[in-house]
Order: C-alpha cells, then structure tokens, then sequence
C-alpha cells in the first residue's frame, strides 16, 4: 500500500473520492484482485489516501488537479505550532539514515514508478540526484519570508548530505511544500504537469476538472442502446471533448454541440477534430450554429442527455430574452420538449448569482422538472453551480 495525496477544486472533493471509489470498484471486477483506497485524512483542497492501485490507473483520475507521493501530511488540530516544531517535522522526514524512513521508500518508489510509466531510461537517477523546491506558506504564515528561507534550507541542507544538488533548470523530482494555519503538507508530483491538463484541447474553455464532474453527475448507463448527447450552449467544446476522451471506446454514444456564436463553433469544430484525430474515437460529433429565436430544429423527445454551461455575464449575453429569467423559463421548457421523458436529464452549470432564478423557475406549477442535487464549485474569480434536473424526484 502506497501513500498519496491529491488537490483538488473548491467544491470537487466528492466528485474526486467518489472517481477513486469507482476506479478501484472497476478494476477489482474486471480482475477479481482486492483493491484497496483508505482514506487517511483530510484538508480543504488536499485528502491523504493509501491504496494498492498502481499509478498508471491512478493517473486515470480526472477530477483532480495534481497527485503526489505523500512525505508529510500533518495536521495541526487547532494548537499552536511553533516554527522550531515545522522544521523539526521536516527534519525527521527528510532524515535518509534510517533505512524506513518515509522519504527514502517514496524516493525510491517515484524513481521505479515514473520510470515504468515514462519508459524512459534517461528518467533513472544518476549518482547525483538533482531536485527543485516549491514552497507555498498561506494564512497566518504568508508573509513569514523569513519562516519561507528556514524551510527551505533546511530540506537543502538535509539534502546535501546525501548527494542531492538543487537544480531549478531541469531537475529529478520536485518537492513541493505547503504550509497553512491548519497543516503541513510535503510530497513529491508524480507528473510535471496537472492532471487535468489536455494536450489535445487546442482552445482552452471550461476547466477539464469541472468538465468531469459534470460527465459524473450525467451518469451515462452502459446498457443503453445509443446516447444521443446535446450541448446547446457549447462554446469550445470542452465539455463534449472531455466526454469523448473518457468514453472513447464506446460506439453508442453520438454528440452534438451548438452555439450561436459562430467563432465559438469554429473553436468547438478545432478541438473536437484534435481530440478525434489523437485519439483514434469512435463516436460522431456534430457542430453547427442551431439555436434561433429560442428554438432547437429538433423533434420532440430525442436526447437521452442535455449538458451544457449555461451562458450567463456580460461577455456571454444571452440573445432573443428581455432577461434572465425570461431565459430560463424559455430553456427549461424547450429542454423540457427535447429531452427523452422516460429516461432522460439534464446536467447543467449555473452560475452561483442565478441559482436562486433557476430554483425560482424550477418550483413554478407549470414546470416538470425537480432538482436533483447542485454543488457549489469554483470558477477561479467566479463560482457556480453543478445542477442535476430531473422529470422524477428521484
């Protein structure tokens, strides 16, 4: 069982431990082999796990922004810590005598494991091991500067010990570390760059970690026949690249974006060919300028799912309504017109300030559709909503 710890965005912590759930569920059924994922604790943004998966599967997870090899994952508990105790904690994981010491095994292990998932020979440490240091100190402590300098050389100096060199240019491994009111969180990124980076996203829209979480609330069931997807309100696609990219293997599912900003399509069109193009997919997709006058050209009843970011702020006016409100009545009724009644949802992102419209809208006596669950997650400088909507309560 190896220790790791993961960061994640506000909001996303269920989507994330619920995607390590299910990765361990799925690989026990497909190789009657118990996998374990016990959680060891927990800090806003970061949770501390210990698991037999290998990393190559681990490093399947989509809702989470980087993982680490865990050194130190410590808790505070609300008392005092002076600056002496912080370097002492540091002091005695980077310790490299003691042959069980924490920091020699995930050396070790990160120098076995990035070097099986890299296959690259030219990965393997040589007699001088090379290391960068980010150090992030928040709360009470950001502007201890002086506290910054400590900690950092006292890594260093334990480092120098033991052939390590500091190089910021092109180092082994990298230690990061941070330092809150609450924790002292130290451990080594298992990739240089963030998990929820896409190398195949030519146009960057919404965050890939937000794309996923709305992908698992969708739920797409694997016994359905076809899936015929609809984002109405696509801007670059990202949404739909994500879905292609983590559903890749299946024949079944078709989907279709739109916009009525029509350099948004040719976005959409850019990354949705990129991601086809590397990943050899299967399904279909279709981008086109569709919404006129509040309406779809679509017969009634024909997507099993509608998911969409819906448009909201002064840079993405919405077109054809007085108002925002106006807006979502006409929406949740047409959305009410095209999606299937005996099976099909909708999984929309709102944005935090328009909730209470959309909530409005959902309790009126002609609307048919009930909310099924919202989570509160962060854009960066905004926040919004993840929304379920549903014809059955349940």
């Amino acid at each position: 069982m190896n220790k790791y710890y993961f960061t994640h965005g506000r909001g996303l912590y269920e989507f994330a431990k619920n995607e390590l759930d299910i990765l361990a569920l799925s690989l026990k059924n497909e190789s009657n082999f118990s996998y374990k994922v016990d959680v060891c604790d927990y800090i806003e943004g970061k949770l501390l796990f210990e698991t037999n998966l290998d990393l190559k599967n681990l490093l399947k997870l989509t809702t989470i922004e980087r993982l680490f090899f865990s050194i130190i994952f410590k808790k505070f508990d609300n008392c005092e810590i002076s600056s002496k105790t912080i370097l002492d904690n540091i002091t005695e994981s980077l310790d490299l005598n003691p042959s069980d010491k924490r920091f020699m095994f995930v050396l070790d292990n990160y120098n076995e494991k990035k070097d099986e998932i890299l296959e690259n020979n030219s990965k393997k440490f040589r007699n001088v091991i090379k290391y960068r240091i980010d150090c992030k100190l928040t709360g009470k402590w950001r502007s201890n500067s002086d506290l910054k300098t400590k900690i950092i050389d006292c890594i260093t100096n334990n480092l120098s010990q033991h052939n390590f060199e500091v190089d910021l240019s092109s180092p082994n491994f990298v230690i990061s570390c941070h330092l809150s009111e609450i924790a002292l969180v130290l451990g080594i990124p298992v990739t240089n760059l963030p998990l929820s980076f896409r190398n195949t996203i030519k146009n960057i829209g919404l965050r890939s970690t937000i794309c996923s979480a709305m992908i698992q609330l969708s739920e797409i069931l694997e016994n359905y026949d076809n899936i015929l997807i609809l984002d109405p309100f696509c801007g670059k696609s990202t949404i739909l690249c994500e879905m292609m990219h983590q559903y890749k293997d299946r024949k079944n599912i078709f989907y279709l974006c739109s916009d009525c900003d029509s350099k948004q399509i040719d976005f959409s069109v850019d990354n949705c060919n990129a991601i086809k193009n590397s990943e050899n997919l299967i399904s279909d997709f279709i981008c086109s300028n569709l919404f006129k006058n509040s309406k779809f050209p679509f017969k009634d009843d024909i997507f099993d799912l509608i998911i969409t970011d819906l448009p909201f702020g002064k840079n993405h006016p919405v077109k054809f309504f007085q108002n925002q409100q106006d807006f979502y009545v006409t929406i949740l009724s047409e959305f009410n017109r095209l999606v299937n009644k005996s099976k099909g949802f909708c999984v929309l992102l709102v944005n935090s300030k328009e909730m209470s419209i959309l909530e409005h809208t959902l309790s009126q006596k002609e609307n048919e559709w009930f909310l099924i669950s919202k989570y509160l997650v962060s854009l960066g400088e905004t926040s919004a909503y993840l929304t379920k909507i549903s014809r059955s309560k349940s």
